[in-house]
């Protein structure tokens, strides 16, 4: 049983990690990006998407919105939600689309709805949600990242899991070829020192 859990362990830290590795570079060309002034939440809208992640479906906010800073996905375990980079002509766009609909559904959030976003509530077809990101709620253990933070030393990748998971996780990365002379798991392990370095030189 132990050693089901810590594959399964294993397999969230996989997937957790390697999303956010995408979902960063995702945040790097955005930010880069001089026509990119806005970002808008998309959620996967199936079953297993949280209502407070679905709630946020569609909306628009500009890229360097302090609501970013927890809520760029993915902002909680197992998110599986994204963003797509928006040009002024499709913010505009989408600013005449929600002249035609009520305050709740409007897409480009603006004003006090917006400041209600950032403290972490969200009103949306008569409901309210509590949007609140498990950082703020759970200072200790609570799932918090953010795409400017994304290199972490392995030993401290390390320290955050059970010895047995990790040893799954490591087992499985030694197992994958990254290039021709290297497995991911050295890569990880490479990357953490260039970053130890950094922080280091810093």
């Amino acid at each position: 049983y132990l050693a089901d859990g810590a594959e399964r362990r294993a397999e969230l830290l996989l997937r957790t990690h390697a999303f956010q590795a995408f979902q960063a570079s995702n945040w790097r060309v955005a930010q880069e990006d001089e026509d990119t002034t806005h970002l808008q939440y998309l959620a996967t809208e199936d079953d297993r998407t949280r209502d407070s992640h679905l709630a946020l479906n569609g909306l628009i906010l500009p890229k360097n919105d302090p609501f970013w800073e927890k809520h760029f996905p993915p902002w909680e375990w197992g998110c599986r939600c994204r963003v797509r980079p928006m040009n002024p002509d499709f913010v505009a766009e989408a600013k005449a689309e929600d002249a035609n609909r009520s305050p709740d559904d409007q897409l480009v959030m603006e004003g006090p709805a917006l400041q209600r976003l950032r403290d972490g509530q969200l009103q949306r077809d008569g409901r309210s949600y509590d949007v609140t990101p498990p950082s703020d709620t759970n200072r200790d253990t609570g799932f918090a990242w953010h795409p400017d933070d994304l290199s972490l030393p392995l030993a401290e990748l390390r320290d955050r899991y059970e010895p047995e998971v990790f040893r799954v996780f490591e087992s499985a990365m030694k197992a994958v070829p990254f290039d021709e002379s290297r497995s991911v798991f050295d890569w990880l392990r490479n990357s953490s020192r260039e970053a130890v370095t950094r922080r280091i030189s810093d």
